[in-house]
């Protein structure tokens, strides 16, 4: 059951995005509101499925899915100002570690997983899991060149519109790739030749920021360092708060075997707590946002991706119930290192076989590399676990 739905997680968790991939989708506010819709409806049919405890609201639980959305709200930042490769080593690194040692040490308030029949093979399962996330942050690295020259891009739109504002024009010429009245909403296309983690591009479409967003980048001014510093901050921080996301929900669950019946023992019944945490959460960046953006006076944005979001939302629900599941089936420590760094792979296979993101037999070779790595990563966590491993 446990390695089942560490199965589900990572599929789940590596392809929720995909339904995103073309739709046009403005800043990404209004598309994670909808988002967060769709994962709170897999939380209502969970608990129209369970009843009972699993309609009990937990704040404990509530607590951690309201950490997951600030990490969250924090993601498209640090690609702008540090880039997707070192940003996803960073922040998978923390998130996987955090929750690893949460699981292996009883940290903030948990207690400490049952012992593992080889330790040593659990350190060592962790470490091919660290090694193969610094081997896939290397996917792509090689078109650094190109983010600048996406960023230079970006400042040159940014004045062709004002000149075109104050000329009173809506459209300029920009040859073959001419996309006429931009003010009108139209979509800027991503250069195809970027792969996926040229400029962040690919996956800043992913998250909902599209070509035409990059101009209002508010970090074009700081200096160099300055962001490289800010970038690790937020990385290193949203790791932090995505590994402690499940463990209001554990000290609970803790708290319900020592005390029974002071709480629910089952993982499930703190999913639907969980996501209203992170329901809550989110609609209160909404509101912030549209304060924000009319005091600017500007007005929020509500692109038509409604329906994308919700399916993206529903995938990732699905995904994170299972990991859920993996949590009381395995414990922190086998879960964490495969579900934190696996999901990377098949989002990799997306961009290679369906939307062709990922070109080169570099980028291949380094794929490649970090897959043998995980592959090794998993057997070591399993083995690790012993015979009484599910």
């Amino acid at each position: 059951t446990g390695y089942a739905a560490c199965v589900v997680s990572v599929v789940g968790f590596g392809s929720n995005l995909a339904p995103a991939k073309w739709v046009r989708t403005a800043d990404g506010v209004f598309f994670a509101l909808n988002n967060v819709f769709g994962i709170f409806l897999v939380g209502m049919a969970l608990v129209l499925a369970r009843g009972g405890a699993a309609a009990r609201f937990e704040p404990l639980a509530a607590l951690g899915g309201a950490a997951w959305a600030l990490g969250n709200v924090c993601v498209v930042p640090i690609i702008k100002l540090y880039g997707l490769s070192l940003g996803l080593l960073v922040w998978g690194t923390a998130n996987m570690l955090t929750g690893w040692a949460t699981g292996r040490f009883g940290l903030l308030g948990t207690a400490a997983d049952p012992p593992l029949a080889s330790p040593a093979l659990n350190y060592a399962g962790v470490l091919s899991a660290l090694l193969s996330l610094a081997a896939f942050s290397r996917v792509g690295s090689s078109v650094s060149a190109k983010e600048e020259s996406f960023a230079a891009a970006a400042a040159g739109r940014a004045e062709a519109r004002r000149l075109s504002r104050g000329s009173g024009s809506r459209s300029w010429n920009r040859g073959s790739s001419e996309v006429a009245s931009i003010e009108e909403g139209g979509l800027l296309p991503l250069a195809p030749s970027f792969s996926s983690d040229s400029g962040a591009a690919e996956l800043l479409a992913g998250y909902g920021v599209r070509a035409e967003e990059e101009e209002d980048d508010p970090f074009a001014a700081m200096p160099r360092r300055r962001r490289q510093a800010l970038g690790f901050a937020l990385s290193l921080l949203i790791g932090l708060l995505y590994g402690t996301t499940f463990d209001g929900a554990q000290h609970l669950m803790d708290a319900a075997k020592d005390h029974p019946g002071s709480h629910s023992p089952h993982a499930l019944d703190y999913v639907f707590s969980h996501f209203t945490g992170i329901m809550a959460s989110t609609v209160c960046y909404w509101l912030l946002y549209c304060v924000v953006m009319r005091a600017r006076g500007k007005r929020e944005k509500a692109p038509p991706c409604a329906p994308e979001a919700v399916a993206s939302g529903v995938i990732w629900g699905i995904a994170q119930v299972a990991w859920f599941v993996a949590n009381e089936a395995l414990s922190f420590e086998i879960t964490f290192p495969i579900i934190a760094t696996l999901p990377g792979l098949v989002g990799a296979a997306w961009g290679v076989l369906v939307f062709g993101e990922i070109r080169g037999a570099r980028n291949y070779c380094w794929l490649g590399v970090s897959a043998w790595l995980q592959c090794g990563s998993v057997a070591l966590i399993a083995l690790s676990k012993g015979s009484g491993g599910q």
